[in-house]
Formats: structure tokens, sequence, C-alpha cells
């Protein structure tokens, strides 16, 4: 929410957070959700079995959920999860900064 003299913002790892997003880095762009988890950590989810996805690929919003503007970097993927008994996988992130330590942010307004 953006006030004329301060906002508020939600971190990304932020229970409440879902964010479509892509790996600019396989050849079909393999999409998912980014979700915070705990407040503490970040996972993309939702990624069908077929999809490829391996530690390092960069993460970047889709703005598929209309409220992001695509191609904004979320992270790293550190770890992949692959259960045979679940239909999808998922995949923690790591995020380019530690977001416990943000004291400022820059909010950009889209019109």
């Amino acid at each position: 929410t953006v006030y004329p003299i301060e906002s508020e913002v939600e971190l990304i790892t932020s229970p409440s957070t879902s964010i479509t997003a892509y790996n600019i880095d396989s050849e079909r762009k393999t999409e998912g959700i980014v979700l915070g988890k705990h407040g503490s950590s970040v996972v993309l989810e939702k990624i069908l079995p077929s999809e490829r996805l391996k530690t390092g690929d960069m993460i970047v919003t889709s703005g598929k959920d209309g409220v992001n503007i695509p191609g904004l970097y979320i992270g790293k993927v550190s770890e992949v999860f692959e259960d045979a008994t679940q239909p999808l996988k998922s995949a923690t992130l790591q995020t380019a900064l530690d977001v416990k330590r943000i004291d400022r942010v820059f909010v950009l307004i889209k019109k």
C-alpha cells in the first residue's frame, strides 16, 4: 500500500506472498508459484514433473499474476524436491539479499 509519505510492503518471505514466476535458464521457461515460508525462506512450487529444474537456475517474476512486473529477479534454485508420491515438484530459492537485514526498500507504483 502506498501513501503520500510512507508505504507498507510485504517481504517475499511472508507466508501470504504468492508470485507467478518462471525459470529463465530452462528452454521451456518452467513456470511455478513462488511462496514465502514462515517469514524466513522462499520456495517455488507447483512445478510439473516433466519440467527441468536444477540447482543454480534463475527464477524471475512472470507478470501473469497481474501484480508484479515481468522479469524481476527473485532468486536462484538452491535445492529441488521430487517425491514420487507427489504429483508436482518444488524447489527452495536463495534470494539475492538476506531479507532479514533489509531496513529500506524502493517502491515502484504500477500505473
